[in-house]
């Protein structure tokens, strides 16, 4: 009984897979950062960054310290590509945060719950960058 909690909770808030290609990445070249996903029938908002140190555990914390590669409201499903050129040998990591809008008790004051964690969907695979 309490799986199905957890898998219906799963599916309302949404969930989010980021993945990048190529899988050899050479500095200088470009590489195509892919978001899929859903949110739930209130919608969302979803960000990704790429940062040198690692994710951030929320979206506020990954604003200090990544770079912002895309930042979007959502609707349902969705799939979309972005390109990032990476000019630094080493790691980088890819910064998913998706969030579910949330209303007051009232229903009104409608915004991206973006606390901790993210409640619809997070990811963050990491690009190794070669010379």
């Amino acid at each position: 009984m309490v799986a199905l909690a957890i898998l219906l909770a799963a599916v309302a808030g949404g969930n989010l897979v980021v993945t990048t290609a190529p899988e050899k990445v050479r500095s200088g070249h470009q590489v195509a950062v892919r978001a899929t996903g859903q949110v739930g029938d209130t919608g969302g908002r979803l960000w990704i960054y790429h940062d040198r140190k690692g994710c951030a555990v929320s979206v506020r914390g990954e604003r200090h310290r990544g770079t912002l590669i895309v930042s979007r409201p959502i609707v349902g499903s969705f799939d979309f590509e972005s390109r990032i050129r990476p000019q630094r040998v080493g790691r980088l990591w890819i910064c998913g945060y998706l969030y579910a809008i949330t209303c007051d008790a009232v229903g009104r004051n409608c915004a991206p719950a973006t606390g901790l964690p993210p409640d619809a969907g997070f990811s963050d695979p990491v690009v190794r960058v070669r010379r």
